[in-house]
């Protein structure tokens, strides 16, 4: 803003015939600018709002059994468009992904029920379907992962209990995005929670085994 109200000046400046009177004019309007932009960005800090909450685990549902809090997991605030563009996406990918499946089952099975003279030549077989496979849910899986990163609004790490809190969020509809990842008990969570924020709102948005979801497939 600086920057601006000096080039502003300079202008000013160097247009012929303006004295110290137009030159005061200037400052003076220059300085109302400056409070008009302080002014709106003062009202938009203050009409934002807060998403806060945590990210926890029972191993039963409903708060019982043993409790895994999400310690240093990232949380996203997404842009609402992203429920969309992740159905198109799944739209134009996914049938490669179910054919890819079929295939590689499919291959499985002929394993399974070879002699041991087939067994090696169809177990390269499927291996290679195997690898397509892989490939292509690898493929889908990164594209996305990178809508979501093109979506993300805010982001926060989630502290030892497992709270986070996103600030200055400006108020509107959003998604609230996270994952808590755990394969050595073969448990894969993710989230994409609908948020409503408003202003100077804080009203608490835990993710818990009760309100997570599918987010590739």
């Amino acid at each position: 803003m600086t920057a601006w109200i000096d080039s502003f000046m300079s202008t000013l400046l160097r247009e012929p015939g303006i004295g110290r009177r137009k030159t005061a004019v200037g400052w003076q309007l220059a300085g109302m600018l400056t409070i008009g932009f302080l002014l709106t960005l003062f009202s938009t800090v203050s009409n934002a709002g807060t998403v806060e909450g945590t990210l926890s685990l029972s191993t039963e549902g409903g708060g019982s059994g043993e409790v895994f809090l999400g310690f240093g997991e990232t949380v996203r605030l997404l842009k609402p468009g992203f429920a969309k563009e992740r159905d198109e996406l799944r739209r134009r990918i996914l049938p490669r992904v179910r054919e890819a499946d079929r295939l590689a089952d499919a291959a499985l099975v002929k394993v399974l029920r070879s002699s041991m003279d087939e067994r090696r030549r169809l177990e390269k077989s499927y291996r290679e379907a195997e690898n397509r496979r892989r490939k292509v849910r690898r493929d889908y899986e990164v594209a996305v992962n990178t809508l979501i990163s093109k979506l993300t609004v805010a982001s926060a790490k989630t502290d030892e209990k497992g709270r986070f809190r996103l600030e200055g969020i400006p108020p509107g509809n959003y998604i609230l995005n996270s994952q808590k990842l755990m394969p050595e008990l073969g448990l894969f969570y993710y989230w994409l929670v609908k948020v409503q924020v408003k202003e100077q709102d804080g009203k608490p948005s835990d993710l818990t085994r009760e309100n997570a979801t599918s987010l590739y497939y």
